[in-house]
């Protein structure tokens, strides 16, 4: 089931690839198209909030994820909009995926959830981009 929304990322990651090719060729980081994707939809996620993201999912990977489907703050200084942590849900598991992730029930029991929230941000890609 982590393979299958890894891959799910990777079609989050193709979307704004093809946009995001034609303004900067050099760099292809999935946390640089998120920033252009938050950029294009007035998100607040800039390159510093993803990267704590990054950080908190390294560290605490299902604390992270619980905060993020549940709603909870992970910022002390403001609460992310339901999309924006839809993008941090999405830049965890493309993050994270490659590497072993070791609480694979949680993941299993929140399949449809986290699946649902990936694929807000492939929806919001398309709206914002084409």
């Amino acid at each position: 089931m982590v393979q299958l929304i890894f891959t799910f990322t990777l079609l989050v990651d193709n979307i704004i690839k093809y946009k995001y090719n034609n303004q900067n060729p050099h760099k292809q980081q999935f946390l640089d198209l998120l920033v252009f994707l938050s950029g294009k939809a007035n998100l607040r996620l800039d390159k510093s909030k993803l990267i704590e993201v990054n950080e908190m999912f390294t560290n605490d990977f299902h604390s992270t994820l619980d905060n993020l489907i549940n709603s909870r703050p992970l910022f002390k200084t403001a609460k992310l909009q339901t999309i924006e942590e839809d993008v941090a849900i999405s830049y965890g598991f493309r993050n994270s995926a490659a590497h072993k992730i070791k609480d694979r029930p949680y993941i299993h029991e929140n399949f449809n959830k986290v699946v649902d929230r990936v694929f807000n941000v492939f929806f919001l890609a398309v709206q914002v981009l084409y």
